[in-house]
């Protein structure tokens, strides 16, 4: 992915970052691509990485009483 793209859509998340902020988060960053359906989190796990959706949408959903529920 173009660093511009990932840049844009950085700022256009974290209005306030300044430009220093911004190259920091590049240089720990990594640009995967995932296929549909893919899970990204599970539920009752954790991890310490962040996502930014750049292209494409994300589904976030629960289970309450059996029934699923999407966020």
């Amino acid at each position: 992915m173009n660093r511009e793209v990932i840049i844009k859509g950085l700022k256009g998340v974290f209005y306030e970052l300044e430009d220093h902020v911004i190259e920091q988060l590049l240089v720990f960053s990594e640009n995967i691509k995932l296929k549909k359906g893919t899970e990204i989190i599970k539920q009752g796990e954790g991890h310490d990485f962040i996502y930014l959706i750049i292209s494409g949408c994300i589904k976030s959903y629960y289970f309450n009483e059996g029934k699923e529920i999407c966020t």
